[in-house]
């Protein structure tokens, strides 16, 4: 995904390994145009993290592109609050999310 998004002109992309990795980036960082968020992830899951993001920086929540592998039913709601990229996506998919998303931002 880095690879893809980095392909982009002006775009430079970080990732973490976990949701607890990427809070504590996010913590440190204020300056995330986009951040794309898979909701399984090892440590704390995609869930926790936009628990954590809800109570701690609602300011980025408008920043957050969702990707899972999970049925359209037990995704209906989070689409209903976040750009959603259904697994497995193409790299147009994932791009025309994060520029939807980053128009929003």
């Amino acid at each position: 995904m880095r690879r893809i998004l980095e392909a982009e002109e002006d775009v430079a992309a970080e990732e973490a390994s976990n949701g607890r990795i990427a809070l504590e980036r996010i913590a440190d960082d204020e300056t995330y145009d986009v951040i794309t968020l898979d909701l399984m992830m090892p440590e704390l899951d995609g869930y926790g993290v936009l628990e954590e993001l809800e109570r701690s920086r609602p300011d980025l929540l408008s920043h957050v592109v969702v990707m899972t592998g999970c049925s359209a039913t037990a995704t209906a709601d989070i689409g209903l609050r976040y750009e959603v990229v259904p697994k497995p996506f193409n790299s147009a998919e994932l791009l025309t999310a994060v520029h939807r998303c980053a128009g929003r931002a």
